[in-house]
């Protein structure tokens, strides 16, 4: 599913609102993947051009003093934690998302034989609600929020519908 230059090809994209394993920037160096993987939250795709994808993410995290949880989305019931693939209590920080290639350098496959993919797991669709919540308040409190993406497909036909999912 990954090419020779190390994109994952259309096929693997996440739909939104799926939870991959990535290596999101912590110290914000332009085109350099972070040290750690760390769960990411999926928030759209485009593709920039043929053949070619970045995904919408926002950072996760185990570390509840990472993120501030009153105006974040956290993943925190058993369900929902399985349902996402996540074996922790998870915090993820809706001020701070990112473009990331779909690439192996940026994301990977925590478990070959448990997911052919980056893609772990989803947030449920009451999960999504709260989310939107979120969001909202957030909006209210002119707090960043991530942009709602519009999928640009330029020749490619991934197997994902690409429909933002917030």
């Amino acid at each position: 599913m990954v090419s020779q230059d190390g994109f994952y090809t259309a096929a693997t994209l996440p739909a939104p609102l799926s939870v991959v394993w990535g290596r999101f920037p912590y110290d914000e160096k332009r085109g350099e993947p972070g040290e750690d993987f760390h769960p990411c939250l999926v928030l759209g795709w485009n593709e920039y051009v043929p053949g070619r994808f970045s995904v919408l993410v926002v950072f996760g995290t185990s570390n509840p003093n990472r993120v501030e949880a009153w105006c974040n989305f956290q993943v925190s019931n058993a369900t929902a934690m399985q349902f996402a693939g996540l074996n922790k209590v998870t915090y993820f920080d809706l001020g701070r998302w990112k473009w990331l290639q779909w690439h192996s350098d940026w994301f990977f496959t925590p478990d070959p034989d448990r997911w052919s993919t980056p893609v772990v797991g989803r947030i449920r669709e009451d999960g999504a609600h709260v989310l939107r919540y979120q969001l909202q308040q957030r909006e209210r409190r002119a707090l960043p929020v991530p942009p709602k993406p519009k999928p640009k497909l330029i020749a490619s036909s991934p197997s994902t519908d690409g429909t933002p999912g917030v």
